[in-house]
């Protein structure tokens, strides 16, 4: 594969992924559950993974936090929502997870 080939490649798999995660939102945000269509994209595309990620939020191992703020500035006010995630590891590690920031500190992200 040429550097070219490889950075298409690149390219159109993050569009699907992202085409994956939005539609997985949107089914989630509306029924509150995932359909099984699109469990296999996702299990489909990250494999393994997604596997220990999906028996972690099954366990009810996954807490979300929301918090919503007024930010005030010069004839402004805005509303600002804060999320974050905290997840128990199949060890007893807790992991903090903020949705703006694409890291994790666990072994799976390396």
């Amino acid at each position: 594969m040429t550097d070219g080939e490889a950075a298409s490649f690149d390219f159109s798999f993050k569009i699907a992924v992202r085409r994956v995660l939005k539609e997985a939102t949107e089914e989630y945000n509306k029924s509150k559950e995932f359909t099984e269509a699109i469990l296999l994209k996702l299990r489909y595309i990250f494999g393994p993974t997604f596997e220990r990620a999906l028996e972690l939020f099954e366990a009810n191992k996954v807490t979300a936090y929301k918090f919503e703020s007024t930010r005030h500035s010069d004839n402004n006010t805005e509303r600002v929502e804060c999320c974050f995630y905290e997840v128990q590891g199949h060890s007893t590690e807790v992991y903090t997870i903020f949705s703006s920031v694409n890291y994790c500190p666990c072994l799976a992200f390396e």
